[in-house]
């Protein structure tokens, strides 16, 4: 599956156009195999029965709090019968970067990022009845929800921030407010898909029956980021961004000879390449979908690289 058949029949530039960073969107295909050469529900199960060994890869959520990891684990990761007891009792089982276990999900991942170059990730969430792992909360990288089994009902609020961001988490912390009211209410069945752009404020419960969802984050990069490699690339370029504040300026505030440097550099700032510096955030872009399978001779390579001294040099 690719980003065009996940968001079909919505075509890509109508999708940017339309929803990307703006509105919530909900595909209906009223197709319950749509994803079946994405994930099965057999394939799902068989990744949560191997989770446990690695035990990080697992985190279980009940009524919004997230469980200690020490209530279901062993000497050897997770030990699954309690595992399965806390889903018994209600938990939510969250499978993280499942791409790194399951190629079709992996496959989507790599088309995703090269539609989109940036970084997507994808986690599992395994809900059991009348059951919810989250109250209201948003998230800070838009979200694409592939309901796989069962039916889950998702309420959608305002934005409590428009477009937040990782990088700003503690500047751009603010309370969810008001979620008596939701502004949209929607049923996942199986096959839809709900895009969920960041920001918005939202939350899922089960009801009869058990669900089964992907929720893949694409982590977006933003004007801010350039920018921050704008200045980067111009405080290696100019020691003048690199000189010290002036002496007790914390508490004496920033007096006239400062201002004045400062617009200097924003001059500076604002004359900067910034394609070099898009070339240099391109450079950091981190491929998390990369199938690295009939790889080994490029293992071997290494091998050799590493006997002639070479990696030691770099």
């Amino acid at each position: 599956m690719k980003l065009a058949e996940l968001i079909a029949p919505h075509s890509l530039d109508t999708f940017f156009e339309r929803h990307w960073e703006r509105e919530v969107l909900h595909i209906a295909p009223g197709d319950g195999s749509h994803y079946r050469d994405l994930l099965s529900r057999d394939e799902a199960e068989e990744l949560v029965r191997s989770s446990r060994r690695v035990a990080g890869e697992v985190r279980i959520h009940r009524g919004g709090e997230r469980l200690p990891p020490e209530r279901c684990s062993g000497p050897n990761g997770y030990h699954l019968p309690s595992v399965f007891q806390l889903y018994a009792e209600g938990a939510t089982l969250i499978l993280n970067g499942v791409q790194d276990r399951q190629p079709s999900i992996r496959a989507l991942g790599r088309d995703m990022e090269h539609e989109l170059e940036l970084s997507v990730s994808t986690n599992m969430y395994v809900t059991p009845p009348d059951a919810q792992g989250f109250g209201p909360h948003f998230d800070r990288h838009d979200v694409f929800v592939a309901q796989i089994d069962g039916h889950k009902r998702w309420r959608l609020y305002h934005s409590a921030i428009e477009l937040p961001m990782h990088a700003l988490d503690e500047q751009l912390e603010a309370p969810i407010g008001d979620v008596a009211t939701p502004t949209r209410e929607v049923v996942l069945a199986p096959g839809d898909l709900l895009y969920i752009p960041r920001g918005i404020v939202h939350e899922a419960l089960t009801e009869s029956e058990a669900s089964i969802h992907l929720s893949i984050g694409v982590l977006a990069t933003s004007y801010y980021d350039l920018l921050v490699e704008l200045l980067g690339a111009c405080a290696i370029a100019n020691v003048d961004f690199r000189r010290g504040l002036p002496r007790r300026c914390r508490s004496r505030g920033l007096d006239v000879d400062a201002r004045a440097h400062i617009a200097a550099l924003l001059t500076h700032l604002a004359t900067a390449d910034p394609d070099a510096a898009m070339d240099r955030l391109a450079a950091k872009f981190g491929d998390g979908n990369t199938d690295y399978r009939g790889q080994r001779h490029r293992l071997d390579d290494l091998g050799g690289l590493r006997r002639l001294g070479v990696l030691d040099q770099l």
